[in-house]
């Protein structure tokens, strides 16, 4: 790498650093405002805040990085033309494709961060917020009212100890038979090997009404805490790539799917870009950039809807998103 490569990605990148820790800022400070009022209202444990807002932030780094990116370069590449630098090396013999190897390096180093992001970062950021929001909706049950801990579960607690465990507990959920009413004296919450979360209801009595009604006393009662439907989502974009892999499910191919375009997007978008932002010397640069939003704003959708045609079923699986 020589001296006219060095000055090229440095005048490149440092428009595409200030845009990448604006937009880190305003999305930080954005997620920062809605953590607080989720401690607030109960809906996230305040000793996790921190970490979702990492989370949060990591999942939105694989649109921001590639943004930034993109919207940095055409500006960059544009003022590059309109102070005549550029001409100046394509008159010293320094073709265009020169200057492109430069933006070559740029590709394929965003699209290696953005595969590390889509294909592990993503997953590991929505575990961590299943697992917080799963872990609060069960939490939410010591604060003395009815809360619904899972899908079709609402538990009451009047009191909490300190050791986690719920006194005088009533829950009551619709089951395949009929509505089911549990009173038990404590409750205690579980989780297993593989993160799913269990109540566990000791010395009380279920009553089962409807057509099929009867009384059961138990000394211990183990009720599965089906996740609610946006966290079943938050679930499916958890698991592992190579999990999902093999899906048939139409919702978790177009989740791998998504994971996998990402990084193939974010390639071309810096050779884009260079070509956005080439324009005669002397004219004025908005014109170029607006073009370059539209161009990036129509990418973007595209995306979407393909995305979301899959998962609605209304695009074959193959070839999908591709």
């Amino acid at each position: 790498m020589n001296r006219i490569d060095r000055y090229f990605l440095r005048y490149t990148l440092t428009p595409v650093a200030m845009f990448l820790a604006g937009l880190l800022l305003l999305y930080g400070a954005f997620t920062t405002s809605v953590a607080m009022a989720a401690v607030l209202v109960g809906e996230l444990p305040g000793d996790q805040f921190w970490l979702y807002v990492l989370a949060r932030n990591m999942i939105a780094l694989e649109v921001l990085l590639p943004t930034a990116c993109f919207l940095g370069m055409v500006m960059a590449v544009t003022q590059f033309h309109r102070d005549r630098e550029a001409y100046a090396l394509y008159a010293s013999g320094v073709s265009p494709a020169r200057l492109a190897r430069s933006v070559w390096l740029i590709s394929v180093v965003l699209a290696l961060l953005v595969a590390l992001l889509a294909i592990y970062g993503r997953p590991w950021s929505y575990r961590i917020n299943d697992e917080l929001v799963r872990q609060a909706s069960v939490e939410q049950a010591t604060a003395g009212e009815f809360h619904e801990v899972s899908n079709g579960m609402v538990v009451y607690a009047r009191r909490a100890l300190a050791d986690g465990a719920l006194r005088d507990v009533f829950a009551w959920r619709d089951g395949d038979q009929g509505r089911e009413v549990v009173r038990a004296d404590s409750a205690r919450l579980h989780t297993d090997e593989e993160g799913q979360f269990w109540l566990q209801l000791e010395r009380g009595e279920e009553y089962r009404l409807g057509s099929a009604a009867r009384r059961v006393a138990f000394e211990e009662l183990w009720h599965r805490l089906e996740p609610r439907e946006e966290t079943a989502e938050l679930r499916r974009k958890a698991r592992s790539t190579l999990a999902l892999l093999g899906a048939t499910s139409v919702k978790e191919i177009a989740e791998w799917q998504w994971r996998l375009a990402l990084p193939l997007i974010a390639f071309f978008l810096p050779l884009l870009a260079l070509r956005l932002g080439a324009q005669p010397p002397g004219q004025s640069g908005y014109g170029r950039i607006w073009l370059a939003l539209g161009v990036y704003l129509g990418r973007f959708l595209l995306s979407s809807a393909l995305r979301t045609a899959v998962e609605n079923d209304q695009l074959a699986p193959n070839p999908g998103m591709f």
